[in-house]
């Protein structure tokens, strides 16, 4: 890819895939080679991740608002699959919900997602190219690939970079879409009409949380602060949480954090830049143990403590998972 074309990913991509992309490219082939690779990897498994979680953000909003079928590809193993979602499962999120609505002529918020899987009945370019290089990093991770030497890690550098490139320029449409998150709200009532609700936060286009271009939008679909929204056009945008959430205290750093799954009972979010991760617990529940609960976890070296890691208290995420998860499941 030419520089140039390199430089506008950076700089225009949306904030998951711009800030991994910038890192991939900036690696050195022939000196890093094996960090290139894991870095490519993970642009792409970003890029998988978004456009799988605007595929259930549709699903979600047609759900409640027309109380469309959900297709079984999705529900069947959906509570499952949702539990530790990776790089395939975000795919297959993607694939399967964006070629249901194609099917069914539902009118989506980025019409240009209608055929990114297929075109004219025939497998795209953008679904061989994650699919190879998810098949490359499961191989890898289960050690039927073995990367041993710089010139096999630069040779599977070189061509993970080629499917990538490939992937990112079926989405170059999302240079056009605004990526950002609503930080407060303020409401203007005016006499004998409804009130409105104006956003205010930031646009996030491009390697960093801290180049957002300031967002003041009136908004009428929900009143959520810290809430990620992608926004097509004046009128069309898809609320993004709680799979991707805005946070300043819980991680390590103020950050948009994406949702990797869960612990236990516990929600995980990991940081797409600066963050770090953190946990999120239902205080109610964690409140409900008894004293000999307390008592056995205590004995066992795994007693709840803050000190110890990032952890937030928040009902109303995991009250919304479940919420999706009735939806979709």
């Amino acid at each position: 890819m030419e520089e140039k074309n390199a430089d506008e990913i950076i700089k225009k991509y949306p904030y998951p895939i711009a800030i991994l992309y910038r890192i991939a490219a900036g690696l050195n082939l022939k000196e890093d080679p094996d960090k290139k690779l894991e870095y490519i990897l993970q642009t792409a498994e970003s890029a998988a991740r978004l456009v799988g979680i605007i595929a259930l953000a549709e699903l979600i909003s047609l759900k409640e608002k027309e109380n469309i079928e959900i297709p079984n590809s999705i529900k069947s193993d959906f509570k499952k699959n949702i539990r530790r979602p990776g790089f395939g499962i975000w795919m297959n999120f993607a694939r399967e919900g964006l070629v249901f609505l194609q099917d069914t002529g539902a009118k989506i918020v980025m019409p240009e997602l209608n055929d990114l899987f297929y075109e004219n009945r025939k497998e795209s370019e953008f679904k061989t190219a994650l699919d190879k290089l998810i098949k490359l990093r499961n191989a890898i991770a289960h050690h039927k690939v073995v990367l041993d030497t710089k010139d096999k890690q630069e040779s599977a550098a070189a061509i993970s970079l080629n499917y990538l490139h490939t992937a990112l320029h079926r989405l170059e449409f999302l240079k056009q879409v605004s990526f950002g998150y609503i930080k407060s709200i303020e409401v203007n009532k005016k006499p004998r009409q409804d009130p409105e609700f104006l956003h205010k936060g930031k646009t996030l286009k491009g390697d960093s949380i801290g180049k957002g271009i300031n967002l003041s939008s009136t908004l009428h679909s929900f009143k959520e602060t810290d809430t990620v929204i992608i926004r097509y056009d004046a009128e069309n945008y898809l609320n993004l949480y709680p799979f991707y959430i805005y946070e300043e205290s819980a991680g390590d750093a103020a950050d948009v954090f994406y949702y990797n799954g869960t612990e236990g009972k516990r929600l995980e979010y990991i940081g797409i830049d600066p963050g770090g991760k953190f946990f999120v617990e239902n205080r109610q529940q964690e409140q409900s143990l008894d004293v000999d609960e307390e008592f056995d976890l205590l004995m066992s070296g795994k007693a709840r403590s803050t000190d110890r890691e990032n952890v937030k208290f928040s009902p109303e995420l995991h009250q919304e998972f479940d919420h999706i998860a009735d939806l979709l499941g």
